[in-house]
């Protein structure tokens, strides 16, 4: 058994897939890819990954990376599941329905694979975003 931890990761854009796969295990995970949305929640059942990366659009449907994660938020087996959702839809409707469907991390693209595997890190361990730390630094500042 593989000791790293385990990404799901579902992008339908083929360029975007092989370089976040490369850049997440140069990160030290195990990476599985689904090449649509009913795929991963099949290969989540599977697997049960540490973490899924998916984009909130999802063309080859039958349905988007936010049902995808609400599915997998409502599933016993799977809600500790992380999940960092990465979309081009830099509306703040899109992040504020994806932080509803349970996301743990959005990132706008286009990102490069170093962000996704810090976002994948940093949801496994429950530490805050970057844009949380220096916050919580200055505030430690003001003590």
């Amino acid at each position: 058994m593989d000791p790293r931890p385990t990404v799901l990761l579902l992008n339908f854009n083929a360029d975007e897939r092989e370089m976040y796969r490369e850049g997440l295990e140069s990160g030290g995970f195990n990476v599985i890819v689904a090449l649509d949305a009913k795929h991963a929640l099949t290969l989540a059942h599977a697997h049960h990954p540490d973490a899924l990366v998916t984009r909130i659009l999802q063309p080859r449907g039958p349905f988007d990376g936010l049902e995808l994660t609400r599915r997998i938020k409502q599933d016993a087996e799977l809600k500790t599941t992380r999940v960092i959702i990465t979309s081009s839809l830099q509306e703040i409707g899109y992040a504020q329905a994806a932080s509803a469907a349970g996301c743990d991390d959005n990132l706008f693209l286009p990102s490069v694979a170093e962000e996704v595997a810090d976002a994948v890190w940093r949801a496994i361990t429950h530490q805050p975003h970057h844009a949380e730390k220096e916050i919580q630094v200055e505030r430690l500042g003001d003590l």
